[in-house]
């Protein structure tokens, strides 16, 4: 909601134009992704504890995401209108951040 929210701003509101409005927007978006991702569905790996290092990974590994789900919307808003392609693009970098949160950012500790 808040990425769609803030896209929308982004582009309806500021003019910005659509990569840039989609940037924006997930760059908002990113830091309660990762306080939620910390504390609900990944807080049994993290103890539920906000950390700057994993805050960067975080975000680091969200750049696939957005970088997915931008072209997905760039190449979907030629077919259709704008919203129903964001949310076609919101639906793909979920796949890829979850996919990513869950094997590389918040993986549960091997044991020693």
């Amino acid at each position: 909601m808040i990425d769609l929210s803030v896209f929308t701003i982004a582009l309806q509101v500021i003019h910005l134009p659509l990569v840039a409005s989609n940037v924006v927007a997930w760059a908002v978006a990113v830091t309660g992704s990762y306080a939620m991702n910390t504390k609900i569905t990944f807080g049994k790996e993290t103890l539920g504890a906000l950390s700057v290092g994993q805050y960067l990974r975080f975000a680091a590994s969200g750049i696939l995401g957005v970088v997915v789900a931008t072209t997905v919307l760039v190449i979907l808003s030629g077919y259709m209108n704008i919203p129903v392609a964001k949310l076609a693009s919101i639906a793909a970098g979920f796949v890829v951040n979850f996919s990513m949160s869950h094997f590389v950012v918040f993986r549960p500790a091997r044991d020693a």
